[in-house]
């Protein structure tokens, strides 16, 4: 018993390493790599505040609130078999942002970022992350099983982005001018780099099946 529970471990360790690591943006030399502006958001590759190579993603928010900054289409891509079949069996996906968004006592609430997947139409925000006013952060969002099930099951749709909240616009009206006053501007500016999903290698399938045998093996 003890000799197939070592050695259930080390299937399990073999598994782990063989997951790969697919890059679906890093955006060098000012590319978009299929990725294209959301709703309320502007997006422009620029070299600044990049963590794999010397490009990242400005996605710039001007009135804050619930928008999409960026999308990309998985289907699209030349490798999008793989990266579909990824997302419907380990369905993560990972991200260095560094963000910075606008802070005032009783106005700002800080900013989030989701990970947003639209499968055949059909829209969903999962994971939701708070995010630190000035910092590079490494983000994992994780699906869960019924999106994992929709992007297996997708055949025209199967796309993922971001969506990201911060304060919106505060302003009132001038009793005396009639003219607006804006008392707070809300809004953020995100640095997307380094774009990845989760990608099992052919081996880490079979070993997960191995493995399978062998706990069953246990039991028995």
């Amino acid at each position: 018993m003890k000799a197939k529970l070592i050695l259930s471990l080390f299937v399990l360790a073999l598994v782990s390493g063989s997951m790969a690591d697919t890059v679906i943006g890093d955006f060098e030399d000012g590319s978009y790599d299929g990725w294209w502006t959301g709703w309320g958001t502007v997006i422009s590759p620029v070299q600044s505040y990049a963590t794999l190579g010397a490009w990242s993603m400005k996605a710039d928010v001007t009135d804050g609130g619930w928008v999409e900054p960026m999308e990309v289409a998985i289907l699209d891509r030349p490798d999008g078999a793989k990266l579909q079949n990824a997302l419907a069996t380990i369905g993560q996906v990972k991200v260095d942002v560094t963000t910075f968004f606008n802070e005032a006592e009783g106005y700002s609430w800080g900013a989030q970022l989701a990970l947003l997947v639209n499968c055949e139409g059909k829209w969903e925000a999962y994971d939701y992350k708070d995010l630190t006013n000035g910092a590079a952060e490494s983000l994992v969002f994780q699906l869960p099983a019924d999106a994992m099930a929709a992007f297996g099951a997708a055949s025209i749709w199967a796309n993922i982005g971001f969506i990201s909240n911060s304060a919106g616009t505060v302003s009132h009206i001038d009793d005396i001018t009639g003219e607006t006053i804006i008392d707070f501007q809300g809004g953020a500016i995100h640095y997307f780099d380094n774009i990845q999903i989760v990608v099992p290698e052919p081996t880490s399938l079979l070993l997960l099946g191995f493995g399978g045998l062998t706990l069953l093996a246990r039991k028995r």
